[in-house]
Formats: C-alpha cells, sequence, structure tokens
C-alpha cells in the first residue's frame, strides 16, 4: 500500500464531516483509530448521548474532544 492509499485510508476512517486539518492532526498524531473511536464519531457529531466503556488509554477522552473540537473550528469559521 503506497503512503497516499494508506493516509486516504486513514482519513476515510475518520467522519467525513470533520475539517481537513482536524484530519491531518489525527493522521500526524495516532496511527490508527482505537476502537471506541471507531464506534463513537458518528454519535457524536449527531449529538446522540453516549456511554464508553472502555479500559484507561484505550482513546475514549481523544475521540470525545476531536469531535468537539472540529464543531468549535465551524462555529469559529461561522464567526459564532
Amino acid at each position: 500500500m503506497s503512503e497516499i492509499e494508506f493516509l486516504q485510508e486513514k482519513n476515510e476512517e475518520l467522519p467525513s464531516e470533520f475539517e481537513p486539518y482536524v484530519k491531518e492532526w489525527f493522521r500526524d498524531s495516532f496511527d490508527e483509530l482505537s476502537p471506541p473511536q471507531k464506534h463513537s464519531f458518528e454519535q457524536i457529531h449527531n449529538k446522540e448521548n453516549l456511554l464508553i466503556s472502555a479500559p484507561t488509554g484505550s482513546g475514549k477522552t481523544v475521540g470525545a474532544f476531536l469531535s468537539m473540537i472540529n464543531e468549535l473550528f465551524l462555529m469559529g469559521e461561522q464567526d459564532e
């Protein structure tokens, strides 16, 4: 797999609604999504209630904050 294909695959794992720079930061910071992240981004983005139960260090906090950070960037771009 080429580096471009690898990066595209990693980006495809993140919600399409995420801003490109948020995806780039995640891609540069982590090798892959953790299972809690894979199964929570869509619900968090859709503002659904969600309880994530997973061991310490499994990516729960990063998953939740990444979604919120993306939303804050979108709000900033709209002067909200």
